[in-house]
């Protein structure tokens, strides 16, 4: 089974999650044009960043995300926006993001961008990320990342972040406590 989870950077470097404050303004691609954290301010935010040929690891989280997700009632719910962003700018289109999300629920936003787009958030948001190549495959490489879930409140300022929200208590009473902000 390949695995494409990464919870801090190599080892030759300390974790960006310990170095700075984490967030800013994301600008990236959707399907129907250019998509600004900003624009959903007034929503809380779930990002998780990821891609679509991911084989294991960005599947499980999004589906756990859902799970989660749908322990909020309706009128909670219609207040969080979960984005996914692919980190994937070589493969992966606005369009098959878009796709790739609404298999995991009906409100999720899937973004994606150009290199340079993508390796500024990832910066801003403490994210590793590494093409690893595959020899003998048809997909020819894989992409090793950061699997974490990153929480914005409502007027777009980073909260926190989460390796594990099933078994993290905290990340359900966050979510309702920021709600009610």
């Amino acid at each position: 089974m390949l695995s494409c989870q990464k919870e801090e950077g190599p080892k030759s470097r300390p974790s960006t999650l310990t170095q700075k404050k984490l967030g800013g303004e994301i600008t990236l691609a959707h399907k129907s044009g250019e998509w600004k954290l900003s624009s959903t301010n007034g929503k809380l935010r779930v990002l998780y960043f990821g891609f679509t040929t991911c084989p294991d690891i960005c599947p499980m989280a999004l589906t756990k995300l859902s799970k989660v997700l749908k322990r909020l009632s309706p009128e909670q719910f219609s207040q969080v926006q979960p984005v996914f962003i692919s980190v994937d700018w070589k493969r992966d289109t606005p369009q098959s993001v878009d796709e790739y999300v609404d298999f995991f629920g009906k409100g999720y936003i899937g973004l994606t961008g150009s290199e340079s787009q993508i390796k500024k958030v990832a910066e801003d948001y403490g994210v590793f990320f590494e093409f690893v190549p595959l020899k003998d495959s048809a997909l020819k490489y894989t992409v090793d990342h950061t699997s974490r879930y990153y929480v914005i409140d409502k007027q777009g300022n980073f909260y926190k972040s989460y390796s594990n929200i099933t078994d993290e208590p905290n990340f359900i009473v966050d979510i309702t406590t920021l709600l009610r902000k």
